[in-house]
């Protein structure tokens, strides 16, 4: 199981923009996923086969994006497909260190409050579908 770190619904809008948090297409590449989170942009994280714990290894955080998949092309890039940015191609640099938890956790929430025209009609639509 793996939860981002997230705000909440109380005051009926998603946690981050229109999409919220929630992990959408991703691939997998020797243990280590590439996977599309929307507004919280590419993760990239790591499966322990043996366990199946999953840790975040790193991650791709664009100003204004929603990263919908993200697909390995070979050990060091993806294609990420974006509704708002179209195709980024991202480099994952195995040898970097991991980010740390404080570093890994603002990421999540770094579009908080960030609004663009699609996000601010998908939860006015999010809106109509709940009255």
């Amino acid at each position: 199981m793996f939860r981002p770190v997230s705000g909440d619904y109380s005051d009926g809008d998603p946690a981050v923009n229109a999409l919220g948090c929630s992990g959408h297409w991703f691939t997998e590449r020797d243990n280590r996923v590439a996977a599309g989170w929307y507004e919280h942009g590419t993760r990239i994280l790591k499966v322990e086969p043996s366990n199946g714990q999953i840790s975040q290894l790193g991650y791709f955080q664009p100003v204004v994006g929603s990263a919908s998949a993200a697909h390995w092309i070979d050990d060091e890039y993806i294609y990420v497909i974006d509704y708002l940015r179209g195709i980024d191609i991202i480099r994952y640099d195995r040898s970097k260190p991991k980010p740390g938890k404080q570093r890994l956790d603002k990421s999540w929430m770094a579009k908080l409050n960030v609004t663009d025209p699609a996000s601010a009609s998908e939860r006015y639509r999010c809106r109509l579908v709940q009255q």
